[in-house]
């Protein structure tokens, strides 16, 4: 799941995504609800809906990123602030062009090419809107991850970039009157699956290419460790002293772990090859060689969180503070 504000993204390109003519057309999924008719009218998500929407979403991202109660309670602030206020700002231009969606949908002709242009025309300023709001949105999700949540929410914000360029990229040509209504529906399917199978093409060569290496990911839990003094020095509100006590057992301590990444970054190399094709035995064995060349790491970090306790008072305990979680 992508805190992308999924109801927004899926109303704007439903409208750009018409179902096939083969099979019938969809019934409008929400109705406006009593009073919300001096908008304009037709289709326009209700209260309930949205509210019910917003709360599968946090329950989706809640089990994907196996939040925390406090991760999930921030997560659920940030939606319910940003959702419906989107939604509010800007119904006057999105509730005309959903509504025009399922009027294209439901006639038997196609749209003409001034009426996609006008589509296009209208949802790009708004699209691009949503674009910023997505970024800021998922910056501040992001904040609240640890370091493994965190690469699992990177990868999929590679999938949701791909689809946002492909979609722009067909805004764009719609504004320069690219269109061919003579096979509407099923022109828009195939492109549908065309598009869906680009997207699976991209993120796989882009995942792959971005992956770090079984050596790097040593250097990415020795960011982790750096975040871990970070918080440890804020929990207990150390004092200069006590901070620079802190960092200089960080420096050293990294120093030794990156030693053993250097010693064995040829092995971990020819590890890493090997299982990519290891079955059975030979690859439980590689991965029991792999845990063995990481568990001095592991031990250092132990090490780490154990000097590190020593330096709080037991006053700065008592004052409620709260050592930080880490480690593998």
């Amino acid at each position: 799941m992508n805190l992308v504000f999924p109801v927004l993204l899926a109303i704007t390109t439903a409208i750009f995504d018409p179902p096939s003519r083969d099979s019938a057309p969809a019934k409008p999924a929400v109705q406006a609800e009593q009073g919300d008719a001096d908008e304009g009218g037709g289709v326009w998500p209700t209260k309930r809906m949205v509210e019910n929407l917003m709360k599968r979403w946090v329950r989706e991202a809640e089990e994907r990123y196996e939040l925390d109660a406090d991760q999930t309670r921030q997560l659920e602030a940030l939606v319910y602030e940003r959702v419906p206020a989107f939604m509010r700002e800007h119904r006057k231009v999105m509730q005309p062009l959903i509504n025009e969606f399922f009027e294209a949908t439901l006639d038997p002709d196609p749209p003409s090419v001034e009426e996609v242009k006008s589509w296009a025309d209208r949802a790009m300023p708004l699209f691009q809107t949503f674009q910023e709001s997505i970024k800021e949105s998922n910056a501040r999700f992001r904040a609240t991850l640890k370091p493994q949540q965190q690469a699992k929410f990177d990868t999929d914000q590679l999938a949701m970039g791909i689809g946002m360029q492909m979609f722009e990229t067909q805004l764009k040509g719609w504004q320069r009157g690219e269109f061919d209504g003579s096979s509407w529906g099923a022109q828009r399917a195939r492109e549908r699956q065309r598009r869906d199978a680009r997207q699976r093409e991209l993120l796989a060569r882009r995942a792959a290419a971005s992956q770090p290496s079984l050596a790097d990911e040593i250097l990415v839990e020795l960011d982790a460790w750096d975040r871990y003094v970070a918080d440890f020095i804020a929990a207990y509100s150390l004092d200069d002293a006590q901070r620079t006590s802190a960092e200089s057992i960080l420096v050293e301590l990294k120093a030794r772990a990156k030693e053993i990444r250097e010693r064995n970054r040829e092995r971990l190399d020819e590890i890493e090859k090997a299982l990519a094709t290891a079955e059975g035995e030979q690859k439980q064995k590689l991965t029991d060689e792999l845990v063995g060349v990481y568990q001095p790491i592991d031990d250092i970090f132990a090490e780490l969180k154990n000097r590190l306790d020593k330096l709080p008072t037991a006053a700065q305990r008592a004052a409620g503070g709260k050592p930080p979680e880490g480690g593998r």
